[in-house]
C-alpha cells in the first residue's frame, strides 16, 4: 500500500485530456469515431429500450457537428460544451425564476403588513378617521 501512495505522490501528470478519456468508452478500437454498437449498447442499457438503425442514424447525426457521418473527438467535444452552454443557461433561467418568485413573495408580504395581516394588536389607521355624519 505504501508503495502504490508513493508512486501517486511522484507521479506528474501531464497534458492529461479527461474529454480524450471519456471518449475512450465510445472508442473502444481506438478508430477516432464513436462505435456505433458501444452508443446502441449504452442507449439500451440506460433503459431506452431497443435502439433500432433508424435510432442510431439520429443520434450519429445528432452528434455529429462536422457532418461527415461519424462521430469524432471534435464532434464529442462540441457535443460537451454544447450541453454545458445549455446547463448554465438552465441554471441562469432558475435563478432568475427564483429571485423573481422571492420578490413577489416579499410583495405579498408588505401588502399583508399593510392590510393590517400578520400584525400583532390592533392596527392604527394611517389617517385619522373622519367623523361619521348624521
Amino acid at each position: 500500500l505504501q508503495d502504490l501512495r508513493d508512486l501517486l505522490l511522484d507521479n506528474e501528470v501531464v497534458n492529461f485530456d479527461p474529454v480524450a478519456e471519456a471518449f475512450k468508452v465510445y472508442d473502444p478500437d481506438n478508430t477516432g469515431f464513436v462505435d456505433h454498437k458501444v452508443l446502441r449498447d449504452m442507449f439500451q442499457n440506460l433503459g431506452f429500450g431497443e435502439v433500432t438503425d433508424e435510432d442510431l442514424q439520429i443520434l450519429v447525426e445528432t452528434g455529429d457537428v462536422d457532418q461527415d457521418g461519424k462521430i469524432s473527438l471534435s464532434d464529442f467535444r462540441n457535443m460537451l460544451d454544447f450541453n454545458k452552454a445549455q446547463v448554465a443557461a438552465q441554471e441562469a433561467e432558475d435563478l432568475e425564476r427564483t429571485k423573481q418568485e422571492a420578490e413577489r413573495e416579499a410583495l405579498r408580504e408588505a401588502g399583508k403588513v399593510q392590510e393590517g395581516e400578520g400584525v400583532e394588536g390592533p392596527v392604527e389607521p394611517a389617517e385619522p378617521a373622519e367623523p361619521a355624519q348624521e
